[in-house]
């Protein structure tokens, strides 16, 4: 259907330049209208177009489109171009000719680097060819993409020399006249080799075909690489892009910049810029003033040399002299700089002023009169080293007559040399801007990450500055472009307004000069219209309509449940762990044969009702494993793997069984697993295609899983109704799938460092992440003392998805992939049975609050603006229905808040009576009741609380937790959780309202008790403890749990610890009355305390936050803690008895910390000593290894060395 060709004629015979996005759902025509304006050539005279998609499969379908193979002209990969001139055998006419010699004499006496030799071009050329004919044999040992691009360099300088011969004077000793050199560069193998040659030479080649990650690395054009961001306009013609899958661009493109090259050492590159230009080449008079075209060059290095003898005339830095650095603070290790317009930190870090070693930079935390901060050296070499890429990007771009003798000149014999012609993107110049959002959108960052411990052997003290920069952005690569282009986006999310995984152009707005500012070009009413008419006819087309429901996953309280949930624990190497990612991954097998179990429960004639089920993961490796058991061991489940017809081909399909106990019944059905790379096969392989569409005639239920990035791959997942469609190629005859399964909500918007992955693939990560958080921070969504508390943990970001996906922004990132997802059953255009859309409850709570929330209730209407009728009625449906349950519930909500206000008064008093009873001895039982509650909590002691005094046959002691008042009664539990909102009230366990938010009632527990051999389990044991809630309807409440149960299960946890694995008695027995709760435990017969904590990460992440923080806690916070723990230990060292040898210690141990746990010490005034000598406190920020897989680590490697030194 050519539906938008009208919306594309429109915006291009009004506009020139700019970003018009072109909305609308998937499957409207948006790419085929195009295709069609193209073909019918009713368009302006000088547009070319230029269509860039991230995945080939959407460049071969346009090419089918246009059909004329004169008309356009795909650039492959630089392998796949290299491997096209080498059997044509063009690139050997170039090798042989006779005038080939002569251009190479030209190409060396030039100084062109690396120089290149007729012998080591034959030797390149034969190593790819080579490498590429073994095939799958060198899969994984040879990179031919690297081999191929290491050929084109000198191919690229030949030819381009050659042009410039062509039209220049002959210079003296040339060897090769223009007649010669034009004869050179006319010859065939170029525009093969380069199809943007052909594509600008052919006035009838009208399109160019280019992937996402081609335009990034940049397209030849003889003379210069043209790359997105920098892309220059061909004299007498206009050119149009138009990106497909718009929606993922911001992603691909940020990920494309993560893992450009950058400079490794920073200040050394800087320094030796420094040396070799500015003062041997500078200093000379008459350098750079032959022409006046280099002028502006000149004062380019003239600007960077002033910006560096800023740091000695204005702070009296001596850099670039000095490069080392030194510290001998460990609390300095790990600690992350960001630089943009300004530094952050979430401690500044000095220059001492009096270094103890000459030549040298000694970091410190501690500002000292004379020092300065660190910040100002590293601004400016984080500024300098862009300018210095910016600078060679330009005189590549502009002079390449001295870009190589100036290269050579600056960094010749050196890494630097490499590592500058490396980097692909940085924007043309620095810009100043208003906000901080938009100095990080247009100028990028660096990030510098100190490591401590660099000579561990030779000089302790020595530290490394680990320099990491994002040199762009993908807004500034797109506004680049529109300001010399228009660019079309073709999506149906990006006008869902979202920070992350979408361009936002708020952040280039500029105030004061609002002509400046750039955005899309606005939709016009006509858009607007065009778009609804392709909506509307579209539905006439399909009559059909969407319902939804909410499913469950199957239950680990039935016997297949149980089942299941057996072999995923006995099974670490594909779950993970408990305190890990087992949870999540068991939740996904049981959500799919929650899936299976249901289609066992329907009646023989629904079965036979057109059963083709897509399913929504964000992995289906663990699906696949239990399939390739072949089944369980009770018969709940079989799976036989199907022999592919297409040999060895990326899908996976299995004939699977499963039983229902409920019902008594079994089913069978074909599973088949599906991603974008098979969605490519399966478009190339004749056999593999008629087997996936044959899994469509048999009758019986179709499912097939798929993740959510092969939504964002463009996945398309329609098949053939019958044999006869499919051999004439019928599209009439194609159809959706009727059934879409939502069952996981994606989470990793932060992807954290895992020690498996490459230096390389670790730093690309971080800067994602950071970047990320940058975003978030400038865009107002989280605050400075947040970011700054993040970036204390650059390398375990990962740990913020949860927080972030509560924010609206992860609301509005999670609808947008859902929508992605609806869109691969909405792509037909014939009429379609009723369709479905089983959702998660998680996912189901990201639907009901776009379709109900007030504050997205602007981004609702924008985004329904454009929407499908059925995606329009879908989201009313949702609200409409969400609005009528959230009514009718309030009459089944248990609302706890004035039980546990009462709670916590009473708690309130008892502590109150501690104080006194440690000043007055009064009241003379207060120590013994507190005692008692923690006992009574500690063993879930709630008979006590339910049964009166009077039924009591032995009453023993007084029910402290009665007396409190601390537990309620609720039959809402369901599997050892309870759904509660922020005003605790308690829902039904089935409720579907995101309001209310799980509740694990065994999460305090779930940190030790999956080793249920250990010691620390036998601790409990002994002592009567409980490890779990029996749900016998009786809980702890909110305020109870938290004060009293979570801290109790630390200090118990910490005394084992220390009993169990150091064989070191400390009770809280033996802390004097005087000292109550001042300290947790005493060890016996020695002077040191232990004060037991039980922090969670977020708690944690609480401590960097600043005074002026909207989210400042007045007791969570890292002042308050120093100044908490100095008193302590001055109270503690007054009432003991210590000596020189063995001082009054206070220790802190937290139970456990998501990262990487330190031991730090500290003396009595909280200020960081070197060894547990001169330490009086001690933090240790985790004590048990969160990710332990038995009984034999579950001590984290800090705890174990405190345990020695204590």
């Amino acid at each position: 259907m050519s539906l938008y060709t009208q919306y594309y004629r429109r915006t291009i015979t009004e506009y020139q330049t700019g970003l018009k996005l072109v909305l609308g759902g998937t499957g409207l025509g948006k790419t085929s209208s195009l295709a069609a304006l193209i073909k019918s050539g009713e368009y302006p005279a000088d547009v070319k177009f230029i269509y860039v998609a991230n995945r080939i499969q959407l460049l071969r379908e346009m090419a089918e489109q246009i059909e004329n193979k004169r008309w356009y002209i795909q650039q492959q990969k630089d392998a796949d171009q290299l491997a096209l001139v080498l059997d044509n055998r063009s690139l050997q006419e170039f090798l042989h000719h006779e005038l080939t010699p002569k251009l190479l004499a030209e190409y060396r006496r030039l100084e062109h680097l690396p120089a290149t030799s007729l012998n080591e071009l034959h030797n390149k050329i034969e190593r790819f060819d080579r490498a590429r004919h073994m095939g799958a044999q060198g899969a994984g040992l040879i990179d031919l993409g690297d081999l191929a691009s290491d050929t084109l360099k000198p191919l690229k300088g030949l030819l381009s020399l050659a042009r410039q011969l062509a039209i220049s004077t002959p210079q003296l000793r040339q060897e090769l006249d223009q007649r010669q050199a034009q004869t050179l560069a006319d010859l065939p193998v170029w525009p093969q080799l380069f199809p943007y040659i052909h594509f600008q030479a052919d006035d009838e080649c009208r399109l160019l075909l280019l992937t996402v990650h081609k335009g990034f690395h940049g397209v030849f054009d003889g003379q210069r690489t043209m790359r997105l961001g920098r892309w220059e306009r061909q004299s007498g013609w206009r050119y149009v892009f138009v990106f497909d899958e718009f929606d993922f661009l911001e992603n691909d493109l940020l990920d494309l910049l993560a893992h450009d090259r950058e400079v490794r050492d920073p200040f050394g590159l800087v320094q030796t810029f420094y040396e070799r230009l500015c003062q041997r080449k500078l200093t000379h008079p008459h350098y750079l003033t032959r022409r006046p075209e280099w002028q502006p060059v000149k004062q380019m290095m003239l600007d960077i040399r002033d910006r560096i003898d800023s740091l000695q005339s204005k702070h009296s830095i001596k850099f670039p002299e000095i490069t080392h650095f030194v510290t001998d603070e460990p609390e300095l290790q790990g600690r992350a700089i960001f630089q943009s317009n300004r530094s952050l930190v979430n401690r500044n870090v000095f220059l001492a002023p009096d270094a103890p070693r000459p030549n040298s930079f000694t970091l410190t935390a501690d500002k000292k009169e004379g020092g300065h901060n660190a910040f100002v050296l590293f601004d400016v070499v984080t500024r300098v080293v862009k300018d210095i890429i910016r600078l060679f990007k330009r005189l590549q771009a502009e002079h390449e007559d001295i870009y190589f003798e100036v290269l050579r000149q600056c960094f010749g014999g050196t890494d630097y040399l490499q590592e500058i012609r490396q980097v692909n993107q940085i924007g043309a110049q620095h810009e100043l801007c208003e906000t901080n959002y938009g100095n990080l959108l247009t100028n990028g960052f660096g990030l510098y990450e100190i490591e401590t411990g660099r000579s561990q052997l030779t000089d302790p003290d020595e530290v490394a500055l680990l320099y990491l920069s994002l040199n762009d952005s993908p807004e500034a690569m797109i506004r680049a472009l529109a300001q010399r282009h228009l660019v079309f986006g073709l999506s149906a999310t990006a006008h869902i307004r979202r920070v992350l995984r979408n361009f936002d152009w708020s952040g280039l707005e500029h105030a004061a000069a609002p002509g400046t500012s750039f955005a899309p070009i606005p939709n016009t009413r006509d858009d607007e219209d065009d778009v609804r008419h392709a909506n509307s006819c579209k539905a006439k087309r399909r009559q059909n309509t969407i319902t939804y429901d909410v499913v469950k996953p199957l239950s680990s309280n039935t016997r297949f449940g149980e089942q299941l949930s057996g072999m995923a624990h006995a099974d670490p190497t594909h779950f993970g762990h408990q305190n890990g990612a087992l949870p999540h991954r068991l939740r996904r097998v049981q959500h799919f044969f929650g899936l299976l179990t249901r289609l066992a429960a329907l009646e023989p004639d629904e079965l036979a009702d057109s059963q083709s089920h897509l399913v929504f993961l964000s992995s289906v490796k663990q699906v696949k494993r239990l399939l390739d058991l072949g089944g369980d061991e009770d018969g709940w489940y079989g799976a036989v793997a199907r022999q592919n017809a297409a040999g060895d081909k990326n899908l996976q399909m299995y004939d699977v069984w499963c039983y229902d106990e409920t019902r008594q019944r079994r089913v069978s059905c074909a599973v088949a697993l599906y991603d974008a790379q098979f969605g490519q096969e399966l478009r190339d392989d004749l056999a593999l295609q008629q087997q996936y569409n044959a899994l469509f005639w048999t009758g019986q239920p179709v499912v097939v899983l798929t993740t959510y990035p092969s939504a964002g791959n463009g996945v398309n997942l329609q098949y053939y109704q019958t044999p006869a469609d499919y051999e004439t190629n019928n599209n009439n005859g194609k159809r959706d799938f009727r059934f879409l399964h939502l069952l996981e909500a994606p989470y990793f918007y932060f992807g954290g460092v895992r020690q498996t992955e490459t230096a390389a693939e670790q730093h690309a990560i971080i800067k994602r992440d950071v970047y990320g958080v940058m975003k978030l921070l400038f865009a107002k969504q989280i605050t400075v003392g947040q970011a700054k508390g993040l970036l204390g943990q650059i390398r375990n970001l990962h740990l913020f998805n949860s927080q972030y996906l509560r924010t609206e922004d992860g609301i509005l990132n999670q609808f947008g992939v859902y929508v992605q997802a609806l869109g691969r059953i909405e792509r037909v255009w014939q009429r379609m049975q009723p369709q479905k859309l089983l959702l998660d409850r998680q996912v189901y709570g990201a639907f009901e609050q776009v379709a109900i929330a007030p504050d997205l209730a602007a981004e609702r209407e924008n985004y329904l603006r454009y929407a499908s009728g059925n995606m329009a009625t879908l989201l009313q449906a949702i609200g409409e229905e969400a609005t009528r349950e959230r009514i009718a519930l309030e009459d089944e909500l248990h609302d706890l808040r004035r039980d546990n206000d009462a709670a916590r008064a009473a708690i309130h008093q008892m502590v109150l009576d501690l104080e006194q009873f440690k000043l007055y001895r009064q009241p003379s039982d207060a120590r013994q009741r507190w005692e008692w509650l923690r006992a009574d909590v500690l063993r879930h002691d709630f008979s006590r609380a339910v049964i009166s005094d009077e039924e009591l046959p032995e009453r023993g002691r007084p029910s402290q937790l009665r007396r409190i008042r601390g537990t309620f009664r609720s039959e809402y539990v369901h599997e050892g959780r309870l759904l509660i909102n922020h005003e605790l009230h308690l829902a039904p366990h089935d409720t579907r309202s995101s309001e209310f938010a799980p509740w694990d009632l065994n999460s305090v527990y779930r940190v030790f008790n999956n080793h249920l051999s250990s010691a620390l389990a036998t601790h409990f044991r002994v002592r009567g403890y409980e490890m779990a809630f029996v749900e016998s309807g009786t809980y702890l409440l909110p305020y109870v749990y938290q004060s009293i149960l979570v801290g109790a299960v630390g200090e118990e946890v910490i005394e084992a610890v220390l009993k169990s694995y150091a064989h070191i008695r400390a009770t809280s027995a033996a802390v004097p009355d005087e000292l109550f709760e001042v300290a947790d435990l005493k060890v016996d017969g020695r002077p040191i305390y232990i004060d037991c904590k039980n922090f969670g990460a977020r708690t944690l992440r609480q401590f960097a936050l600043e005074a002026d923080d909207l989210l400042y806690h007045l007791k969570l916070n890292e002042e308050h803690f120093k100044e908490r723990m100095v008193s302590k230990w001055k109270s503690l060292n007054q009432h003991t008895h210590s000596t020189g040898t063995d001082p009054c210690r206070l220790i802190v141990m937290n139970l456990f910390h998501d990262e990487a746990s330190k031991l730090d010490f500290y003396n009595e005034h909280f200020e960081p000593v070197s060894d547990w000598a001169q330490a009086r406190i001690a933090v240790l920020t985790g004590t048990l290894n969160p990710h332990s897989t038995d009984n034999s680590d579950l001590l984290t490697k800090s705890c174990e060395t405190l345990l020695a030194l204590l």
